[in-house]
């Protein structure tokens, strides 16, 4: 029985899944899995479970970093999977893929300087994505591993829409809108085009998580996105502070602020969080606005209001 294993290394989580590859549109889920690394303070919390079987919880240890606990936890759940079940392949989702990664591809050790590359365009994204891969191929070298790139999707927006108002020289760098969230959009494309059996949708997606999307698709083909050269580009976020005038940033810098302290309010203290003070979690900030707190009733409603703007 064949199997594939899918990750998706995000920003503040794992998930992994174990399907059977049986040449369905819904393929069976043998094993899944979840790692919620958000509660940092306390251990990434764990669960699992067997097909349909009840979810089993435990805590990873963050003693030595997330890195080394998910290294810990695959050196053990790897080799149990493959006595049960024979893994055929291994696909990774990757947010970035820049220009060269525009579809799906076998990843090897051959790829992984262009992945790295990458990660300063994507960091909370790329990095644990490119961790994820080196721990499994290194765990199982002889099982074939793809990388699936959110940015994949996006290469069909028209060269006008990709292109920012920025000196040609800079496009040729590659300084161009990319699109994130890619395949999710697409699944939900192809999900009601199938449900409408209508192959030419015109229709407007939302992926509201920890990041925050919306694309425009015609005929299952992304004709634009919310989201940039980056995914800290667009909607407002969980952390993340999405589109903002970027002489702000010109000014903090004129005012003493460095680059890696900007990076960090941007990618890690702006969004829900740094509006409510709170939390970048979105039931927390709604739980705080119903019990009467003002900044969290503010985050939402600009959070509502860029949506609505998008």
């Amino acid at each position: 029985m064949p199997t594939s294993l899918v990750v998706n290394a995000g920003s503040t989580s794992h998930k992994l899944a174990l399907l059977e590859l049986a040449g369905e549109e819904q393929l069976p889920c043998l094993w899944q899995a979840q790692i919620d690394w958000g509660g940092a303070q306390i251990g990434g919390l764990l669960r699992w479970r067997w097909g349909d079987d009840p979810w089993q919880h435990d805590t990873l240890s963050l003693d030595h970093g997330r890195r080394d606990a998910l290294a810990g936890w695959l050196a053990r759940m790897v080799p149990t999977l493959m006595e049960r079940f024979p893994i055929t392949a291994v696909g990774h989702r990757v947010v970035h893929g820049g220009e060269r990664f525009q579809q799906s591809q076998w990843i090897g050790q051959g790829q992984l300087a262009a992945l790295q590359a990458l990660i300063p365009l994507a960091p909370l994204h790329n990095k644990p994505a490119l961790d994820t891969i080196e721990l499994l191929l290194n765990l199982c070298p002889d099982i074939p591993q793809a990388g699936v790139f959110d940015t994949a999707f996006h290469h069909t927006i028209p060269e006008a829409a990709i292109t920012y108002g920025l000196p040609m020289a800079w496009r040729q760098q590659g300084i161009r809108r990319y699109g994130f969230h890619g395949i999710s959009h697409h699944h939900m494309a192809r999900s009601l085009s199938a449900a409408t059996a209508n192959q030419d949708l015109r229709l407007v997606s939302l992926h509201l998580g920890g990041g925050c999307s919306a694309c425009a698709i015609r005929g299952l083909r992304c004709q634009d996105t919310s989201m940039g050269f980056t995914p800290l580009e667009g909607l407002i976020m969980g952390s993340r502070c999405g589109s903002v005038d970027p002489a702000i940033l010109l000014h903090q810098l004129r005012h003493g602020w460095d680059l890696d302290s900007l990076e960090t309010v941007l990618q890690h203290q702006s969004g829900l969080a740094g509006l409510s003070g709170i939390s970048e979690d979105m039931r927390q900030v709604r739980q705080a606005a119903a019990q009467g707190h003002a900044q969290a009733q503010l985050a939402l409603d600009v959070f509502f209001t860029a949506l609505i703007r998008a």
